[in-house]
């Protein structure tokens, strides 16, 4: 049995437990290391984009997580 915490810091790596509220929305618990690191603070309005990771073994599915608060969007015409 595995007894390590899911939020544990992996080398530049991080490991998260998806959850769901009452509500039935998804959510994760960012580890306060991370935030630390990154300038996040709790309230900050984060996006969350799927996407594909290439790695030298093959593509796969991830994500990106963005800081709007921080770094928000710009909006282009074209």
């Amino acid at each position: 049995m595995n007894n390590k915490d899911p939020n544990e810091h992996i080398s530049d790596h991080y490991v998260a437990t998806v959850k769901e509220n009452e509500a039935g929305e998804l959510y994760i618990d960012l580890p306060q290391k991370m935030m630390d690191q990154l300038g996040w603070e709790i309230g900050d309005e984060v996006e969350w984009d799927e996407t594909e990771i290439c790695e030298e073994w093959g593509e796969h599915k991830g994500f990106t997580l963005s800081n709007l608060t921080k770094n928000p969007k710009v909006e282009t015409c074209e």
